[in-house]
């Protein structure tokens, strides 16, 4: 089974002390909440909460919902988290943001305050160094089966101000599972073609020694004086001056993810009725995450060529095909490729057609230490190949009969790879926006026009802000292949409802226009 929990990734590294600063200290994200009664206010004057904080922090930062509570300073509240596009905590921008947060009532309930080093360890290794300096096991987040054997947590106070120190292997993550909430996900597209170009550079400025991060969550009503927040983590990093650490090459890391499922097999779940496939290459049992992703293909996509390009050289791939997402089991099959090629993983968007584009990508994926190594050859595809839709390697059954490959232990343990998780997920946050291809929606769709979301974001245009989406029209019930980019105002009743959606897993977002007045557009859900 291709686990990936007990890979040693710091076991060829040189042993060194500490870690060493590689990056500006920046600002990750922050948690705040809105008062309920300014919500109630918000929808009165047709605005959504994602345009408050649109107000508040401008382009650039995104914002996720994550529950209802009772606030001890605000009574009833929304809780958002709000991730940033890592600014430097000396940045003067921030403190303006902060002033806005009181004016629009947005309150802080922490920040994260975030530095990328150099050096790498194991959970086992800093957990000992904790303990062996008066750190309290009680003060150690018991957290491994959730973020595994490459990351730790502990609690510290500063000024009466409780901070979560948390210390994680950033390259082991995106290896394993780029999201905390998704169990399928695969993020490997951010070692070549990276959302941010600062973090980009700080990971290939790492990749000789390995890149390790450190991020203290700071429990304050306001954001800290500049220097408080730059003597906390640099006080930080000298108490960790002793501890055991290891100067890794994300090329060495690789190979001993690869070592640990070599022989073993992929996973591949197909539902013909509803041309769905999913997929894991690997997955670590400890936190049940998987390196995989599951979407409707389109109807050009032919099915055994995309499992095709999925396929390791000389690996077996098990694939369990099912009439519809509510079963039944139809046939399982061991596959194998008749020849060695590349094998793809998805692009930024999620597509099973990457293409490599030297005018985009920062590195290629062996420069960036995902070397071929034991028939596992990871790159992206020509632009013709990606055209063609061309298939990689024929492949040859080697066995229907599954009862001696452990397949149902893999798929007991790939627990999450359920027939409820593999329905598509489509509306998801784009993260490479390009504004000037975007045109006003009035002017693109028309009454009675169907479509489907893919993509959004959230930006400013003229002042306001708009929801500039991603959509394929759908005509006869047939879905275009290729996108339509349109603008849409967020206090429009079109843009409430994205608004009301982001966030939401598994949303097919399918919408059709009824009707369009005064540059209005009036949806409804298909």
């Amino acid at each position: 089974m291709p686990d990936i929990s007990d890979a040693r990734y710091t076991s060829n590294g040189i042993e060194q002390q500490g870690f060493v600063q590689q990056s500006d200290i920046f600002m990750d994200s922050c948690v705040v909440e809105i008062p309920e009664s300014y919500a109630l206010i918000d929808q009165i004057n047709n605005i959504t909460p994602f345009v408050r904080l649109h107000r508040v922090f401008g382009d650039g930062y995104r914002f996720k919902y994550m529950k209802c509570m009772t606030s001890a300073r605000n009574g009833k509240v929304s809780v958002y988290k709000v991730s940033a596009p890592n600014v430097a905590i000396a940045d003067p921008a921030l403190t303006d943001i902060f002033l806005r947060m009181h004016q629009e009532h947005v309150f802080l309930l922490n920040y994260d305050i975030t530095m990328d080093c150099l050096n790498i360890s194991s959970r086992a290794v800093i957990k000992e160094f904790l303990l062996d300096n008066e750190i309290s096991s009680n003060d150690i987040l018991d957290d491994e089966d959730k973020v595994g054997a490459n990351c730790i947590s502990w609690f510290t106070e500063e000024d009466e101000i409780k901070n979560r120190n948390k210390l994680f292997n950033k390259f082991v993550q995106l290896l394993e599972s780029g999201e905390v909430r998704n169990q399928l996900t695969s993020k490997l597209s951010e070692l070549v073609m990276p959302t941010s170009q600062q973090f980009g550079e700080t990971l290939v400025a790492c990749r000789n020694e390995g890149l390790m991060r450190l991020e203290l969550t700071v429990h304050s009503p306001e954001l800290k004086e500049v220097e408080w927040n730059t003597n906390l983590i640099a006080s930080t990093l000298e108490f960790l001056s002793n501890c055991r650490t290891f100067a890794t090459s994300y090329e060495k890391q690789w190979m001993a993810l690869v070592d640990q499922i070599h022989t073993k097999h992929m996973l591949c779940i197909y539902f013909h009725k509803e041309h769905t496939l999913g997929y894991c290459h690997w997955f670590n049992r400890t936190t049940m995450k998987k390196q995989g992703i599951a979407k409707k293909l389109k109807e050009n996509e032919d099915m055994m060529t995309v499992v095709s390009n999925l396929t390791f050289n000389g690996h077996p791939t098990v694939l369990l095909t099912y009439a519809t997402s509510s079963g039944p089991l139809e046939s399982e099959v061991v596959l194998r490729r008749d020849n060695t090629n590349i094998t793809i993983v998805p692009s930024q968007k999620n597509s099973f057609w990457p293409v490599a584009s030297r005018e985009r990508q920062q590195h290629t994926f062996a420069e960036m230490g995902l070397v071929n190594y034991r028939g596992m050859h990871i790159d992206w595809l020509t632009a013709q190949q990606a055209r063609e839709k061309v298939c990689l390697s024929t492949l040859s059954s080697i066995s229907e009969d599954t009862d001696d490959l452990g397949i149902d232990d893999l798929i007991a343990d790939i627990t999450n790879i359920e027939l409820d998780d593999l329905e598509p997920t489509y509306i998801r946050e784009n993260t490479d926006l390009r504004p000037a291809r975007y045109k006003v929606a009035y002017n693109i769709l028309h009454a009675g026009d169907e479509f489907l979301v893919s993509h959004y974001f959230l930006y400013t245009f003229r002042g306001l802000p708009f929801y500039y989406l991603d959509i394929y029209m759908i005509h006869n019930e047939v879905v275009s292949n290729t996108h339509t980019h349109i603008k849409i105002q967020a206090s429009s009743p079109f843009g409430e409802y994205i608004a009301s959606v982001i966030g939401q897993p598994n949303q097919e977002v399918v919408l059709k226009v009824t009707r369009i007045h005064n540059r209005i557009i009036h949806i409804e859900r298909i």
